[in-house]
């Protein structure tokens, strides 16, 4: 009887065990093996190369000179047919004759080709073809009285042109106004021009700030 008895508890102690009917399904047991990770990267340490003062400039020269093709890369891309240089002109001085504008920028060269203007147009965009430079522009006057629409302009252009009256006193309050929010937008180029000989460019430069 006591072998017996030994013999059924040994057997209960070498019985494997078996979920009940209240397990979840979606949870295995704590006891099973977990399967591996064929796709488990072990993390890597990697020790950063301390470089000698040599090797140092040759990285930094290395750096300058990518950056320099690249940024001739860039240059050469632009004022094709299909990308012109955007050169928006904003008058500061409703006097000003944004025409004549136009024109001097057409009649610039002896042999500048003026492309076809289109016949509705808000903006009387016109673009030309410097033979000299083999560049395409595009010309976007802008109107003064607009001011949200100078700005989106300002930031559109790749060249900003800004058409300075000749007497100072025909700048106004709102053209000071303009100025502050386009320097304050901020854009990559930018130019002055006087359409007249007869002007005080030392009080014009001190108004704007130039």
């Amino acid at each position: 009887l006591y072998y017996h008895q030994f013999d059924f508890y040994d057997t209960m102690t070498r019985a494997p065990h078996r979920s009940g009917p209240l397990k979840q399904q979606n949870k295995k047991h704590k006891g099973t093996k977990k399967p591996l990770d064929k796709n488990f990267k072990a993390h890597r340490v990697k020790n950063n190369k301390i470089l000698n003062k040599d090797q140092r400039r040759l990285l930094s020269k290395q750096l300058r000179t990518q950056k320099r093709l690249e940024a001739k890369k860039f240059e050469a891309s632009r004022g094709t047919k299909e990308n012109p240089i955007t050169c928006v002109l904003i008058p500061l001085s409703s006097s000003i004759p944004t025409h004549l504008a136009h024109l001097l920028f057409q009649t610039c060269e002896p042999n500048m080709e003026v492309l076809g203007k289109p016949e509705c147009c808000l903006q009387n965009v016109v673009t030309i073809r410097s033979k000299t430079l083999n560049k395409y522009f595009d010309l976007i006057c802008a109107y003064i009285d607009d001011l949200f629409g100078c700005l989106d302009l300002a930031k559109f252009a790749d060249w900003l042109i800004l058409l300075v009256p000749s007497d100072p006193s025909e700048i106004s309050d709102s053209i000071n106004e303009l100025l502050i929010a386009i320097y304050a937008q901020g854009f990559t180029n930018a130019s002055y021009a006087v359409l007249s000989s007869n002007s005080n460019c030392k009080e014009l430069k001190q108004i704007l700030g130039v």
